[in-house]
């Protein structure tokens, strides 16, 4: 069971960055010149922590071995 959080975390968390990542991107160069930034930000942030906790979990389990 642990080991499917542990990827679905980091699975999650490298959507999140990546799409993010794609967003910011995209709004850097668009024509519109609107949109906030601060949410892809965010989600950026969310992603790293998905991806941390799932290392986090991962190496207890490796220490509980």
């Amino acid at each position: 069971m642990a080991t499917f959080v542990q990827n679905a975390l980091y699975l999650l968390g490298s959507i999140f960055i990546i799409t993010s990542a794609l967003f910011i991107f995209m709004s850097l160069f668009s024509s519109g010149g609107n949109t906030s930034l601060l949410i892809p930000f965010f989600a950026i942030l969310n992603g790293f922590i998905a991806i941390a906790i799932g290392e986090i979990l991962r190496t207890l389990k490796e220490k509980s071995m």
